[in-house]
């Protein structure tokens, strides 16, 4: 059996709105070594995949997730 635990509802926020707020320090723990997961759960046509995803304009989850990544691991290997 698995369980998990909603850490939070969100409401109409932009997209860096909810990375900050959920995912960047997800990623800061990834970044020292710490697992995580993230899943985007409603039901069809709630906007799961925009919020993931997102478009050129509007980012969502993984484009901010790849340049927190790479720009962090960038920089500590000139510093």
């Amino acid at each position: 059996m698995v369980f998990f635990t909603a850490n939070n509802v969100i409401g109409f926020l932009l997209q860096v709105e909810v990375y900050d707020k959920m995912v960047k320090p997800m990623v800061d723990e990834f970044i020292k070594g710490k697992s995580g997961m993230l899943a985007a759960l409603g039901p069809s046509g709630s906007g799961k995949t925009h919020t993931v995803f997102g478009s050129p304009r509007d980012p969502g989850m993984v484009p901010q997730v790849l340049r927190h990544i790479f720009k962090d691991t960038e920089a500590s290997r000139y510093s």
